[in-house]
């Protein structure tokens, strides 16, 4: 996981910086998660492999401020994809506490980190703005833990049941 999730792109992103600044301008984007932001019980490695993306990615993004290569992060929180569905007894119940993106809906933010438009786009808004607070009041995160956990539980259910259905 740290070899996909961190290594990769950093060779990566460092192997492709000097075509860039001969082209003049470009972009480079990570892929994160909200995960990275606040740690998710259970998964501490893939927590931690996606909040050092994050902090590599405004690094770099400082880094390269002048040279015209922008560089972004795009951190969604749980995707619809057959892949959560078929694992979705592996994930933790706190993962379905916030609504899911679809795969469209994170395209559409990959395009507009490429264009510039942002350093970070956090998926749903509106759970960015919630692990943003849970990130700067730890003691929130603790004390939000159990309900969230509680909510993700029944929608996990939904969404299993969801999956039957099909």
């Amino acid at each position: 996981m740290v070899d996909i999730n961190l290594r990769a792109p950093f060779i990566l992103s460092c192997a492709a910086i000097p075509y860039l600044k001969k082209s003049v301008s470009g972009a480079i984007v990570m892929v994160g998660s909200l995960a990275g932001m606040a740690p998710l019980q259970g998964a501490a490695t893939y927590s931690g492999t996606k909040s050092g993306l994050r902090a590599f990615t405004y690094a770099i993004s400082d880094e390269l401020r002048d040279t015209g290569i922008h560089v972004g992060l795009v951190s969604p929180g749980p995707i619809d994809t057959g892949f959560i569905m078929t694992e979705i007894d592996k994930v933790e119940d706190i993962v379905f506490s916030q609504p899911m993106s679809n795969t469209r809906e994170v395209a559409d933010a990959i395009v507009r980190i490429a264009k510039g438009d942002a350093v970070e786009i956090t998926m749903p808004a509106s759970s960015g703005k919630l692990v943003t607070l849970s990130y700067l009041f730890p003691a929130l995160r603790r004390l939000l833990r159990p309900a969230l956990y509680k909510k993700g539980r029944k929608n996990k259910d939904k969404y299993r049941n969801r999956s039957f259905s099909n």
